[in-house]
């Protein structure tokens, strides 16, 4: 253990006792086989079903006219006779869906949502020490080991505007440090640029717009070569494969893309081989519901939904993420048996209507992602018509538009093809980057 190693747990260990326990057991579990792992869940579930019907007045009245026995669930298989939870339910029953305990130490959090709306919520004190210690673990499939310098380029969800003297004191100790993604001109890059370098980081992590955007700036000012990374960490956006290929061309260093979702308690993490991401099962667990919003995708894809195992201040059961996706049990190349969840479908919300016809995010993303361009946006901008914003690679020519043109043509139908050749595209303040955005009806 070196001395940076020594600080960052030494900080994070003096904020909670349990954090040496807790990391020690991590560490043991990181090699569960499917067994394994299929048996602290099918108990976990059970335990947290139990205590979300005794201690939870939402679930103890849902189960109830449902008619549900909650001593009867003791499995997943059990456990998809619970209701699936949304946003709207979460944001109806806010009161009822906290704990009765009055001695769980409650962590507010909120989550942007695909509507920009905030979800409210709380974590317990537990939930909020695994998904920190967790995030330690997935991080180092890419190589981080704790106390190594982390530079984070991210909103709201991961950056606060204030944050109190002592958790700036550990992020100190930690050797991270953070930068907003809000409103990322060339004035702040030029800053951020500015103080990276400074730093010298051997990790980056944040918003795949933001790091692309980063990686833009500093390759068009000559200065690309001073950040010398070992890994980048993408998370919170959909990392397509263009701005995968952008950040490994421009920083000579591998991407391994991460998904969180701390409304819903669950992470997973790439590894190596990058063939998914493996799901944390300690924290959650993760299941595919296929229905009519996602039968165009085929077989084994679906709604994400996942249930928090340890939460027991506002324990979500079978809480939609809102993401599609599919999961894979097989052992990973890589030798681990964790299942690998791949997310490369969008959102629920990622799909837009254009002259009549509903274009959903695979048949874009598929195609864009072969071409050489840096980072795209389509919008729709008319009722008719959709605008094409895209940072060129070098490669690019008028023979690839014309290809563009002829293959949407065929995938889309008679559909208005603006083409725009920008040097930047930034998400709106505060939010994530949207590669589909209908614009024609959000200004009405």
């Amino acid at each position: 253990m070196n001395f940076s190693q020594f600080l960052y747990i030494s900080s994070k260990a003096l904020v909670r006792p349990d954090y040496i326990s807790v990391r020690k057991a991590l560490r043991g579990s990181s090699g569960w086989g499917l067994r394994e792992i299929t048996s602290y869940q099918d108990l976990a579930i059970s335990r947290i079903v139990k205590y979300a019907f005794e201690e939870i007045p939402y679930y103890s009245r849902m189960m109830k006219l449902a008619a549900i026995n909650p001593y009867q669930i003791e499995s997943s298989a059990e456990l998809k006779k619970i209701p699936i939870l949304t946003k709207e339910l979460i944001t109806a029953n806010a009161d009822e869906l906290l704990s009765k305990d009055k001695n769980i130490r409650r962590i507010p959090g909120a989550s942007g949502g695909s509507t920009g709306v905030p979800l409210r919520y709380f974590m317990s004190a537990e939930n909020a020490l695994y998904s920190s210690l967790l995030l330690d673990r997935g991080l180092g499939l890419g190589g981080y080991r704790q106390g190594d310098k982390l530079a984070i380029v991210a909103g709201g969800s991961l950056v606060g505007a204030r944050k109190p003297m002592r958790k700036r004191l550990i992020e100190r100790l930690a050797n991270w440090r953070y930068f907003s993604s809000y409103g990322m001109s060339d004035k702040l890059l030029a800053a951020y640029s500015k103080e990276i370098i400074e730093f010298r980081p051997k990790y980056l992590r944040g918003y795949a717009s933001a790091l692309n955007a980063l990686a833009n700036y500093l390759q068009k000012t000559g200065q690309h070569h001073k950040v010398k990374l070992h890994a980048i960490f993408s998370t919170s956006e959909m990392l397509l494969d263009n701005v995968r290929a952008n950040l490994e061309n421009i920083f000579h260093c591998p991407v391994f893309d991460g998904w969180g979702l701390n409304d819903g308690g669950a992470t997973a993490f790439e590894c190596e081989q990058h063939q998914g991401m493996h799901i944390d099962p300690e924290r959650a667990y993760v299941e595919i519901v296929e229905d009519e919003t996602t039968a165009c995708y085929g077989p084994g894809i679906g709604r994400v939904i996942v249930t928090n195992l340890l939460d027991k201040a506002m324990p979500f059961i079978r809480y939609d993420s809102g993401d599609i996706g599919r999961i894979e049990y097989e052992k990973c190349s890589c030798g681990r048996e964790t299942p690998r969840l791949f997310l490369r479908y969008g959102r629920i919300t990622d799909q837009i209507s254009v002259g009549g016809r509903i274009i959903g995010a695979p048949v874009l993303t598929v195609l864009m992602g072969k071409m050489p361009v840096r980072q795209y946006q389509i919008a729709k901008t008319k009722e008719n018509e959709l605008t094409f914003r895209i940072i060129k690679r070098e490669e690019y020519t008028n023979e690839t538009e014309k290809y563009l043109r002829k293959s949407l043509g065929e995938r889309i139908g008679e559909v208005d093809l603006i083409f725009h050749y920008v040097d930047e595209i930034y998400p709106p303040q505060g939010a994530k980057h949207k590669f589909l955005v209908d614009e024609l009806n959000s200004r009405t």
